[in-house]
């Protein structure tokens, strides 16, 4: 699985296909490689459906709204989650669905 998600993880680092797509409206591509490896298994995997703010997002910014509010959810549900370690410990796991982002949003 390692090998699989580092090479997927590459790939998408290394992806402008959106930057050639958009030309007219210009696209930022996220900076590398933004997930850990995924625990084995994953028990539960939460998406995102909004696109993070540059720079700032789940994995990276321990102050990220969502990170916050889903980690006081799961504490009232029992699974505490002080950091990422600990929710990865649950494994669980968070991704964003793929989106295009305007440059300067």
């Amino acid at each position: 699985m390692n090998a699989e998600w580092n090479y997927l993880q590459n790939r998408i680092a290394d992806c402008i296909l959106c930057k050639a797509k958009f030309q007219k409206i210009g696209v930022d591509c996220p900076p590398g490689h933004l997930y850990p490896s995924p625990p084995q298994p994953v028990k539960i995997l939460f998406v995102g459906v909004a696109p993070p703010e540059r720079g700032r997002q789940f994995w990276t910014d321990p102050n990220d709204n969502l990170r916050r509010g889903l980690f006081d959810v799961l504490d009232k549900l029992r699974w505490p989650c002080n950091d990422l370690k600990d929710f990865l410990h649950h494994s669980f796991f968070w991704s964003t669905q793929p989106s295009v982002r305007e440059k300067g949003l």
